[in-house]
């Protein structure tokens, strides 16, 4: 990752960006272009040449660039649907600017998009579980739960990985970084686009979805579609942009990220704690992108084929369909587990002991039982994602009793029974591969807000199903 300073000197203030894995002719190429896009219209930055006119500067094998300070801010996925809007509409103008022969670029070159194989990502992220367990600081600790999630989430999702390297819709010359922290804002637009070495030829559908996801996802994972949906506007108000294209730029990306965990390499393989953070938000985002993988898709174009089937087949199967070698990558995973396990949570209304938070639903305020619902649908769609979830419904606190009363009679009722000691609220049925994961979920379940948005800390009973299922590797 780079690394970057302010300066504040006798000359005024100044941004100075330490380079790493660049070709540094490329970066000189694309620094040396930022004036002609700035004529076009494009907010950059400006870079600062050397005494002899380089605007790169290499001293002791370290090779830096200086550009002017912008002040500004980063508004983060709180941004607003029209500043939203603007962001595509400036994402345009670069595609277009860039694009421009008089720019001096060479004439792009399109290529095949490179598809991670299954068994190889499963294989990486297999070997990342081994450091992280064998690790004892915090990190490794968070890292663990997650890494054995991520296998599941490839292993069952391998079949719906982009089916050919053929990248659909056009490529060109893009800026390759076009996230919150590359854009300044002033006055609710983007005073200017920094961080500009990274210069490529993609494809366009690429950069905006990837720049929409990253730029609208939240604390939670969920990636705000309204605002994606403005930013595609934005970006059509300047130039067009295919439907499918997209739909194909948001698969490749999705597949791409999950079966990829590029911020391990450099925690573990370069010894570089700077990506440590970002690795957790982003398996929350391709958690919550797996859960909701046509809403994304449609979205963004049109619902590629066979995810809805894949969704009714199981999640955790690989049905007749699959993409050749994805059923192989799925039993390398499964090998992992001897027995699948069903279990049942039971939500009381009463009959278990009290909870921390112990105020009664009827005595909350409308926000925080709206709180409270969101935190279950968002504990189930994770759990969709991850190919835990089998079902669960709310139960109404009135019931009625019914029984076999005999040939030719009609069943005998009784109730209903408000009163009734044991009284179940809801239940969920998880499909999990220990007993250690089944108490884990439903300790995070338990974390529901309550009254005053604080943890309900809650007793739900967790029963495992009769049987076991065993869980075939061939």
């Amino acid at each position: 990752m780079n690394r970057n300073w302010r300066l504040d000197c006798d000359r005024g203030r100044f941004a100075l960006k330490h380079l790493t894995d660049r070709d540094m002719a490329a970066v000189r190429r694309n620094l040396g272009v930022l004036d002609r896009l700035a004529a076009a219209g494009v907010p950059v930055a400006a870079p600062v040449a050397t005494a002899s006119g380089e605007l790169v500067c290499e001293i002791g094998g370290n090779a830096y660039y200086l550009c002017e300070w912008v002040e500004g801010v980063h508004p983060g996925p709180d941004m607003t649907l029209a500043q939203a809007e603007h962001m595509g509409a400036v994402i345009g103008r670069i595609h277009r600017a860039l694009a421009d022969p008089a720019l001096g670029l060479p004439a792009p070159r399109s290529g095949p998009a490179k598809v991670n194989d299954p068994e190889a990502a499963l294989a990486e992220t297999e070997r990342f579980l081994k450091l992280a367990a064998a690790g004892s600081d915090a990190f490794d600790r968070a890292a663990v739960p997650v890494l054995r999630r991520r296998l599941d989430l490839i292993a069952a999702h391998a079949r719906l990985r982009p089916e050919t390297t053929a990248v659909v819709g056009p490529q060109g010359w893009t800026h390759g970084d076009c996230q919150d922290w590359n854009l300044i804002w002033a006055d609710g637009r983007i005073g200017a686009v920094i961080d500009w070495d990274r210069i490529g030829v993609r494809p366009y559908a690429e950069e905006l979805v990837r720049a929409a996801t990253w730029q609208f996802y939240g604390p939670d994972g969920r990636i705000d579609l309204d605002k994606a949906a403005s930013l595609l506007a934005g970006y059509r108000s300047v130039r067009p942009i295919d439907r499918e294209a997209l739909a194909d730029a948001a698969r490749r990306r999705w597949w791409k990220m999950l079966s990829h965990c590029w911020h391990l390499v450099f925690h573990y393989d370069r010894a570089d704690r700077f990506c440590d953070d970002l690795f957790f938000g982003d398996e929350r985002m391709i958690t919550w992108w797996t859960a909701n993988l046509e809403a994304v898709e449609a979205t963004f174009g049109k619902n590629l084929s066979n995810f809805s089937n894949h969704r009714r087949a199981g999640c955790r199967e690989c049905g007749a369909r699959s993409v050749p070698g994805a059923r192989a990558a799925a039993r390398t995973a499964r090998r992992r587990r001897r027995t699948i396990m069903k279990y049942l949570l039971l939500k009381h209304y009463r009959g278990a002991p009290a909870s921390v938070n112990d105020v009664p639903m009827d005595r909350w305020t409308p926000e925080e039982i709206s709180a409270h619902m969101q935190y279950m649908s968002d504990f189930a769609t994770r759990l969709e994602g991850t190919g835990e979830f089998v079902d669960g419904q709310a139960l109404a606190p009135e019931g009625t009793f019914v029984r076999y009363d005999g040939e030719g009679r009609p069943p005998v009722t009784d109730g209903p029974f408000a009163e009734t000691k044991d009284l179940i609220a809801g239940w969920m049925v998880i499909d999990v591969d220990s007993y250690d994961r089944a108490v884990e979920l439903a300790g995070e379940l338990s974390a529901a807000p309550g009254a005053g948005g604080r943890p309900i800390h809650e007793w739900l009973e967790l029963r495992p199903f009769l049987t076991e299922r065993p869980a075939t590797t061939e």
